[in-house]
């Protein structure tokens, strides 16, 4: 992702047993959890740490280390994780010399925490140079950067945030409904019928064209 500053190292690793009785986690939670080697606060990027502004909404970023024994997030674990941290985070997980990230966007209200589901990059080779942080002007700004990186998506100029994951999980969506006509396509034998199911892919493929955009 980036290579932050030494003024952001945490470096904090949790023992799992005081974890688990933190966030209260049940018989599910622990089970999800059991290929979680090891959890780590690694870096908290904040106005002091980053020199940076503040927003309303983005206060501080938590990035974790969670190294794994197999390649399978444990999304029900993260999810009860980070319920209980009334700052943002951003999961970084680690197996057998890859890399993925994991971030939901949260909100976080006067008595509660609100996320979204959890976008997922690909895992990826760990690279032993990584980018320098570009120049920003406020903790929402490197929050909303590192979620666009993860997701994978470019953003619109302007575009808030929610709008920018609800577009994506649009994409998402008629991206399915395309491979699901395609593949009927294959298997279908009238031609007039597969005339119209070819219409129907071209429509949503020139739709996922513009939303890209």
């Amino acid at each position: 992702m980036y290579k932050f500053s030494s003024k952001t190292e945490v470096n904090k690793k949790f023992k799992l047993s005081e974890l688990f009785r933190e966030i209260g986690a049940n018989k599910k939670v622990i089970e999800d959890a059991r290929a979680v080697k090891s959890v780590v606060l690694t870096n908290v990027l904040s106005k002091d740490t980053l020199n940076l502004d503040t927003c309303d909404k983005v206060k501080e970023i938590y990035i974790f280390e969670i190294e794994l024994s197999c390649s399978k997030v444990p999304q029900l674990f993260i999810s009860t994780l980070d319920r209980h941290i009334r700052l943002h985070t951003v999961f970084r997980f680690v197996f057998e010399g890859k890399e993925c990230y994991g971030v939901a966007y949260k909100t976080v209200g006067s008595g509660s925490v609100s996320l979204s589901k959890y976008y997922f990059n690909e895992w990826k080779v760990i690279q032993d140079q990584q980018e320098n942080l570009p120049i920003f002007y406020s903790i929402d700004d490197v929050y909303y950067d590192i979620i666009t990186k993860t997701v994978g998506l470019s953003k619109r100029e302007g575009e808030a945030i929610a709008d920018y994951l609800a577009r994506y999980d649009e994409i998402t969506a008629l991206t399915k409904d395309a491979d699901k006509l395609e593949r009927a396509i294959l298997a279908e034998k009238q031609p007039n019928i597969v005339f119209e199911l070819n219409r129907q892919v071209k429509q949503i493929k020139e739709q996922i064209k513009n939303m890209r955009k």
